[in-house]
C-alpha cells in the first residue's frame, strides 16, 4: 500500500501547476519586457529576460528606470543568490551584490536577499538575512530585516527606520 501512495504522490507532484499564469513585467518606457513564471516542479519563480536567459528562484523585482530591471535571487533554488540588474538597452546583466556567507549546504552563498522597492534617490530596499536556513518566513518581512544599498551595491546597511529594532 505504501508504494501505491508514494506513486500517487510522485504523479501529483510532477503535474504542472494549474491556474498559474506567467506575469509580464513591462518596462516603464515600453521597449522591453521580462516574464515571471512559476516552475511546476518546486514552485519557485523563474525570470525570463528579453534575451531569453532564465534566472531561477527570483523573489523580488522592481524597475529602476525606464529600462533597467532590478531583481533578487534566493539561494534555495537559485544558482547565484544576490541582487542583480538587467539593462534592456544593451542586454547587459550587472551584479549589484552577491551572497558572501557560504557553507556546505549553500556553496554559492546562504545570504537571502528579497528586493522590495527603490526610492527616488536610487536606493534599493530589500529584506535580508545572512543565513536562509535561519529565517522564519512567517515573520521575516518586517522592518527589523529591512536593509538598503545604492544601485551600485555600495552603502549596504539597515534601513534608517529599522535601526535598533
Amino acid at each position: 500500500m505504501n508504494n501505491i501512495v508514494m506513486l500517487i504522490l510522485m504523479v501529483l507532484i510532477s503535474l504542472p501547476a494549474s491556474n498559474v499564469q506567467a506575469q509580464t513585467l513591462k518596462a516603464p518606457d515600453g521597449n522591453c519586457s521580462a516574464t515571471l513564471s512559476i516552475e511546476s516542479l518546486g514552485g519557485f519563480r523563474v525570470l525570463q529576460l528579453p534575451d531569453n536567459r532564465e534566472i531561477r528562484d527570483v523573489n523580488g523585482t522592481v524597475w529602476l528606470d525606464g529600462s533597467t530591471l532590478i531583481y533578487s535571487v534566493s539561494p534555495i533554488y537559485g544558482e547565484t543568490p544576490g541582487v542583480f540588474a538587467y539593462r534592456c538597452s544593451d542586454k547587459k546583466l550587472v551584479t549589484i551584490k552577491v551572497a558572501k556567507n557560504k557553507n556546505s549546504a549553500y556553496p554559492r552563498g546562504a545570504d537571502y536577499f528579497e528586493v522590495l522597492k527603490i526610492d527616488g534617490r536610487q536606493l534599493i530596499y530589500f529584506y535580508y538575512a545572512a543565513d536562509v536556513d535561519s529565517i522564519d518566513f512567517r515573520t521575516f518581512r518586517t522592518e527589523r530585516n529591512l536593509y538598503q544599498m545604492r544601485v551600485d551595491g555600495r552603502g549596504f546597511s539597515k534601513a534608517p527606520n529599522s535601526r535598533g529594532k
